[in-house]
């Protein structure tokens, strides 16, 4: 049997979004959660391969209701930006 995952999610910013849009929301959201999946993986490597710091959690991420499911993401991490190594 496989161990049950439990996972939080900020319910107040879920309930601000409008019932009407809610399903346009998920679509968009599901999406999201490839691209990001994908964008993760890529840069795990790529501080692995350099020896820097992966970003230690992702906080938040920005939905746009404009019913385009063009696929605008914002994202914003724990990590700061260091401007040691431009």
């Amino acid at each position: 049997m496989s161990k049950i995952k439990e996972y939080q999610l900020n319910i107040d910013d879920l309930l601000q979004i409008p019932e009407d849009s809610f399903d346009d929301f998920l679509i968009d959201l599901k999406k999201w959660h490839r691209a990001v999946r994908s964008t993760v993986d890529v840069l795990e490597a790529v501080a692995k391969a350099s020896n820097k710091p992966m970003p230690k959690k992702l906080i938040a991420m920005k939905w746009i209701d404009d019913g385009k499911h063009e696929g605008k993401i914002i994202i914003k991490t724990t990590l700061k930006k260091d401007n040691t190594d431009e």
